[in-house]
């Protein structure tokens, strides 16, 4: 039944009664990115009213959600008339939403989408509707609401929190043009310098990673001055360029350059207006096209030595293909003179397993002395099986599962394998930490089923047991049925346990009880961002959680946050404790492309360090740069030293990272990262 709001004024004598309420009322609004508190109530409220609403809202407070619904629902049942009936359906439709139970959901809130509701419920409502529909998966419906609740939104709090919900939307619904337009409006109203920045540092990322000329071509023609503005000139003309239409570029830059003195990428573009040279030669297109203009500077002395790169810099790896360039120009950077003679061919491997084609095509220039890359599976291993037959050095960034058991060998592992991330934490769990019962949660992906294989027979060898485990589909957003079979529960589940046990006069123990000590889970931190929150809603808590490098990000401490303190994983790259090559590694790249480094780029920096190490050895011969790339010992890279083993993958020491208050810091008794 609708429940419209009454809008009877309340006498002078309970003003300032109904202020307090209001105000006790907005310190129980649990979290939500999607709602900041209900709409106030106005009018009259009987005291029986304000106790029954006040217990349901204190209850709901100390985080006892199956209590504080039933209470609610009570609340409502006897007084669907009340001026705070309102405030009680938009918590029941909150609690309803975060069980999943979606369509009763829907129906606490739909009463007030209707134009006759005051303007806050409105607005709380299409919020609300929103969040529920994005979670059906109808993401057009979802934005629908979203856009009328920005409409309707008057406090700059009111739109910053829906326009959050656009920028997620549009990125689900891989929509980036939408998400740098949302973001543009989001930013001018977020005044903590360090979200603000955070905001600004992910449109430029959207921009440089996920837009193509004709996205940012629209953006530049419908934004401000202001920012992005400079942003999207500057990738517009690397766009141009890349298209062949170098006179464009040229005078986008040179506009650019007129305008925004001391912008953070004027270097940048005086740079690549530099390099711009000799007519157009029109657009490439298709998988394994260059994506980096032809060098043109004069070799000096020794003669010029090819090195092909293989990245994925377009599809779905697009990101990942564009922080692995950015640590091969960095490496280019610090390479001193050497840099002069390098002629780079980089190859867009476009997510396409035609990873061999593309190592046959660039070693049938005889000039090319070596490749480096791709970085994904199962582009390196085929990549690598071509160049061991053809006879080129092939240096792999990010490492494979397995070692080529191929001798001599032409391909090179730099980065950390899955099995030797998993052998790590599986070692300092059990020696460091003492653990002895743990949990595999992992991802039915090649690393997740290695790392889960070498962790459990790990941990036995060591004397430890593996008491349960689960898997669940790659990129999965969904994982209550796997956390349940781990032994988690929701609230109302442990709310009918307890009460069982009592009706049976059971008194103690925990509720669920949690058979594990720690629990590992190997994959990346987008995905742990996701499941780590989960956990806690299926009461899965005290348990140290544990991880490969992929946990290794600021994105896994600022989307889990405390649910992540205390964590325990396998660290590549850090920037605490800097030794100076590492701090200059990071100086640099900061400088250069205005965020901190990624692992992929530092994992990326290190391999063209080392294949320039090669090189700088023994000239342009394949077999030569073979030779002294087989022979690299104590190789100091910012990811730590490595030296190369017989089976070309690099052997080091794995330092363990923890989270402590909030901040990734190397654990006690771990091995050093350098």
């Amino acid at each position: 039944a609708e429940r419209p709001a009454v809008t009877k004024k309340p006498t002078p004598r309970r003003r300032g009664v109904h202020s307090l309420l209001w105000a006790a009322t907005l310190l129980a609004v649990v979290s939500c990115s999607v709602v900041q508190r209900p709409a106030p109530p106005s009018g009259e409220i009987p005291r029986q009213e304000q106790e029954a609403f006040q217990q349901a809202r204190r209850t709901l407070s100390q985080g006892n959600r199956a209590e504080a619904e039933k209470l609610l629902r009570q609340f409502l049942n006897r007084f669907p008339r009340s001026l705070l009936a309102p405030n009680a359906s938009m918590y029941l439709g909150k609690i309803v939403y975060e069980k999943g139970a979606y369509a009763e959901a829907l129906r606490w809130f739909s009463p007030y989408l209707k134009p006759e509701s005051p303007i806050l419920l409105r607005l709380r409502a299409h919020q609300w509707t929103g969040a529920i529909q994005k979670a059906l998966g109808k993401l057009d419906a979802a934005d629908r609401h979203y856009r009328t609740a920005l409409q309707l939104a008057k406090s700059p709090a009111d739109r910053a929190s829906t326009l959050r919900s656009l920028v997620r939307l549009a990125l689900d619904r891989k929509r980036p043009a939408e998400a740098v337009k949302s973001l543009t409006a989001l930013i001018p109203l977020v005044r903590d310098p360090k979200e603000n920045a955070a905001l600004k540092q992910q449109t430029v990322d959207l921009i440089f990673l996920h837009l193509n000329l004709p996205a940012v071509e629209r953006l530049a023609q419908q934004g401000s001055p202001g920012f992005p503005a400079g942003y999207l000139s500057v990738r517009q003309a690397e766009l141009l360029l890349n298209a062949g239409r170098r006179e464009a570029a040229r005078e986008r830059l040179s506009e650019f350059l007129a305008r925004s003195k001391g912008h953070p990428l004027s270097a940048r573009a005086a740079r690549l207006l530099r390099s711009i040279a000799g007519p157009s030669s029109g657009p490439a297109k298709g998988p394994g096209v260059p994506v980096v203009p032809p060098q043109t500077g004069t070799p000096t002395q020794g003669g010029v030595l090819n090195v092909g790169v293989l990245l994925p810099v377009s599809g779905a790896g697009g990101e990942m293909g564009e922080q692995g360039l950015q640590g091969v120009q960095l490496a280019l950077q610090h390479a001193g003179a050497l840099a002069e003679r390098v002629k780079l061919q980089v190859l867009d491997s476009g997510g396409s397993a035609a990873a061999a084609d593309l190592v046959k095509k660039l070693s049938k220039n005889g000039g090319t002395a070596a490749i480096l890359g791709p970085l994904q599976e199962p582009q390196a291993s085929t990549a690598a099986l071509a160049a061991q037959e053809i006879g080129i050095p092939l240096v792999l960034p990010i490492t494979p599962s397995s070692d080529s058991p191929a001798r001599p060998t032409y391909v090179f592992r730099t980065g950390i394998t899955d099995a030797r991330q998993a052998e790590a934490i599986a070692v300092h769990s059990v020696e460091k930490l003492g653990l002895r019962t743990f949990a595999i949660l992992y991802p039915s992906a090649p690393s997740g089923l290695v790392m889960r294989e070498v962790f459990r027979r790990r941990v036995i060898a060591l004397g430890g047991r593996v008491v349960r485990e689960t898997s669940y589909p790659a990129n999965s957003t969904d994982f209550g049925r796997q956390i349940r079979a781990l032994g988690g529960m929701d609230d109302e589940e442990v709310e009918r346990l307890k009460k069982a046990r009592e009706e049976k006069g059971q008194r103690g123990g925990n509720i669920p009880h949690i058979p594990f000590q720690a629990l590992f889970i190997p994959d990346r931190s987008a995905q742990v961002a996701l499941i780590v929150p989960s956990l806690s809603f299926y009461n899965i808590r005290g348990v140290i959680l544990l991880g490969g490098t992929g946990w290794n990000s600021p994105e896994v401490v600022a989307l889990a946050k405390k649910g992540v303190e205390g964590a325990y994983f396998v660290g590549g790259y850090s920037q605490v404790r800097p030794t100076a090559r590492r701090a200059r590694f990071a100086r640099d790249f900061q400088r250069t492309f205005l965020k901190a480094p990624s692992e992929t780029a530092a994992f990326t920096y290190d391999a063209m360090r080392f294949l320039l190490t090669g090189l700088r050895a023994a000239g342009a011969g394949r077999a030569a740069v073979r030779q002294s790339l087989a022979g690299t010992k104590n190789f100091d890279g910012v990811t730590g030293r490595f030296s190369i083993g017989p089976s070309g993958t690099a052997h080091r020491e794995l330092p363990i990272l923890t989270i402590s208050r909030g901040e990734i810091v190397p654990a006690a008794g771990s091995a050093p990262a350098n």
